[in-house]
């Protein structure tokens, strides 16, 4: 009872929404934000919807998109939300993907596109076109789709979805926002370079990511998808002498698990100096005790802005104590707590 009169409050909530921006009653908030802030904190709060459903979920914020800017935060995060809460729900396998490009770049301000693709069951153009309706009788309430369009509409943009029937869905939304500085800071874009990162991960969505951010700041990236390919790639390079300086590894891959895989490398007299950062969903304390307990350098949680990537290789390669990096700073243990387990307690759950 106390579920359903929840939602009946929140669909209530969603009408008075609707009616007042439809009624011109609603004004926009601006203010100055940080934009890769806040794409990691929407992502962060829908982790959790990842994890329920075995998803992926992975977030790319391209070159050029200023970091500072002003506008509204809080609608932007809004339309951002129910475009995610949309994917998540109609979406069972494989992963949902955030991207954020700039659509058109103007002198002060720029027209920042935002795009959410799932691997759903995607949909026919028949329902595409009363997808932002407030009302439609075959599939119920639309309040929080017609909600985001309205938003969007305000803040200077527009709505849209490219979609076809068994192929998944790319929402998008776009809004008009004053730039405060040109792109990301300097620092994050030199962090990098000339270091040489392997990318372990089950997902092409999170493999293409990280890599376009490692290239970025910098960086050389090679990414394979499972961790037997990792290791007979870094096993050749290392005979070669042309090592990996780090190498980041999805916790949850196909076939030889994360852990599995970290084990592997630190039971490897010649891989054993190689910093490992487990990438993994947010949320799971065991497994981020587990990792840092059998020899990674680093547990980053899953999405990784490039600041939070910049510092999870920095950390790593800089040999210090082992960490966790949660939000936006680092926590470190010291360094003589630290003692590797034997890679053959893995626990089930992990493995």
């Amino acid at each position: 009872m106390l579920h359903a009169g929840e939602k009946i409050l929140d669909t209530l909530e969603e009408v008075l929404a609707l009616s007042r921006l439809e009624s011109g009653r609603v004004d926009l908030e601006p203010a100055e934000f940080d934009l890769y802030d806040l794409i990691d904190t929407v992502t962060a709060e829908m982790s959790g919807r990842a994890i329920e459903k075995s998803l992926d979920l992975a977030a790319s914020v391209e070159p050029d998109v200023p970091r500072r800017m002003r506008g509204d935060a809080r609608r932007v995060s809004r339309v951002l939300t129910t475009l995610l809460d949309n994917a998540f729900r109609y979406t069972e396998t494989g992963g949902v993907t955030v991207q954020v490009d700039v659509a058109f770049a103007g002198i002060r301000a720029d027209t920042i596109r935002f795009t959410v693709a799932d691997t759903g069951p995607g949909m026919s153009v028949d329902r595409q076109e009363q997808l932002f309706e407030p009302f439609h009788e075959n599939h119920g309430l639309r309040l929080g789709l017609a909600t985001a369009k309205r938003l969007a509409e305000l803040m200077g943009g527009r709505i849209g979805v490219e979609t076809v029937a068994g192929g998944g869905s790319a929402f998008w939304f776009t809004a008009r926002l004053e730039k405060l500085v040109a792109r990301m800071d300097v620092e994050h874009d030199i962090r990098l370079a000339g270091r040489r990162v392997l990318i372990v991960d089950r997902s092409a969505a999170s493999r293409a990511s990280l890599a376009r951010l490692i290239a970025d700041m910098g960086g050389e990236a090679h990414a394979v998808e499972t961790g037997a390919e990792a290791l007979d790639l870094l096993r050749a390079e290392s005979r070669t002498g042309n090592k990996f300086d780090a190498a980041i590894v999805d916790l949850r891959l196909s076939g030889m698990s994360g852990a599995q895989t970290l084990c592997q490398i630190k039971d490897d007299d010649a891989l054993r100096g190689l910093p490992v950062i487990v990438h993994a969903a947010r949320g799971r304390h065991d497994d981020r005790r587990f990792v840092l307990d059998h020899g990674a350098a680093v547990y980053l949680p899953k999405p990784a802005s490039a600041a939070r990537l910049a510092e999870a290789v920095d950390a790593a390669i800089g040999g210090g104590p082992t960490s966790w990096i949660s939000g936006t700073t680092i926590s470190t243990a010291p360094r003589f707590t630290f003692r590797p387990r034997p890679c053959n307690r893995i626990s089930p759950a992990t493995a």
